[in-house]
């Protein structure tokens, strides 16, 4: 009986307690939208995965400090600020993100205010154009990623 229990208490833990939504951190040497000569002088500032990043470069100042030490422009470490802070949602990994930044979508911000249909037929062409991903999401998905987008605070300058 106490095998049992014990096989079953986790599973029932994940079943009872309400899950909570979490976002995915990736290294970034495993980021497409990091070229890799960017990846390793990141990392060789000790920043290696993206909450990091998105942590060191969510102001102007601190992507002014940045650029200087890892010698990258500001404007491109401000892309990846968005992206990474695109990642603190469900569901949207590194792919997804850069497909709503090419779709014109580049900030939690914007993403709060679009509208699920606009959002799918922006996505569809950009993935046309830059063929990112196979598969893009179900507007369904879309309108879970809005409103997760609307529960966020904007931390990126």
């Amino acid at each position: 009986m106490r095998n049992i229990v014990a096989l079953l208490l986790p599973l029932l833990v994940l079943v009872v307690l309400p899950s909570t939504a979490q976002a995915s951190h990736y290294p970034l040497d495993a980021v497409s939208f990091i070229p890799t000569e960017h990846s390793a002088a990141l990392q060789k500032a000790g920043w290696t995965e993206t909450k990091d990043l998105l942590n060191a470069l969510l102001t102007p100042k601190a992507r002014k400090t940045a650029a200087k030490t890892v010698q990258i422009d500001e404007d491109t470490l401000l892309r990846y600020a968005q992206l990474c802070d695109l990642l603190r949602i469900r569901g949207i990994g590194p792919k997804m993100a850069q497909v709503i930044h090419y779709a014109g979508f580049k900030t939690v911000a914007q993403l709060k205010k679009a509208k699920p249909a606009a959002l799918a037929k922006a996505m569809k062409i950009a993935n046309q154009k830059y063929r990112v991903s196979e598969l893009l999401p179900q507007e369904e998905t879309l309108v879970d990623w809005i409103a997760q987008a609307q529960k966020l605070p904007i931390i990126v300058k």
